[in-house]
């Protein structure tokens, strides 16, 4: 079997890439027509708030370099439980599931696990 290149192996020393159990979930986001400042305040709330809770390893939001009505989210969870869990913060249903469907469209949203 080849060998992993350094950047994509575990480390055990860093509990957000070792966990066997994690999931990592991708979300592509896109402003409604005339809700391009709406966006990026609502995030930044979700944001602050996921950040907090004990089962998220990472959440980070992101906007495209030269397209700045494109975003995605990129978020890491201890494992699916966390995940579960914080799809049931209030913080997540109200502003993923409440205020960002009123001024943006989910382009596109992926679940993955780690490879080794």
């Amino acid at each position: 079997m080849p060998m992993l290149p350094q950047f994509l192996r575990s480390s055990p020393r860093n509990p957000a890439t070792n966990p066997a159990s994690s999931c990592s979930r991708y979300t592509g986001i896109r402003p409604s027509r005339g809700h391009d400042a709406d966006v990026a305040p609502i995030l930044a709330k979700l944001t602050a708030e996921s950040r907090n809770e004990p089962g998220v390893l990472m959440f980070q939001v992101h906007r495209h370099k030269t397209e700045p009505r494109r975003f995605f989210i990129y978020e890491q969870y201890k494992d699916d439980a966390a995940l579960e869990a914080h799809r049931a913060t209030p913080h997540f249903l109200q502003y993923a599931r409440k205020d960002l469907p009123k001024v943006a469209d989910r382009v596109e949203g992926n679940l993955f696990e780690p490879l080794g």
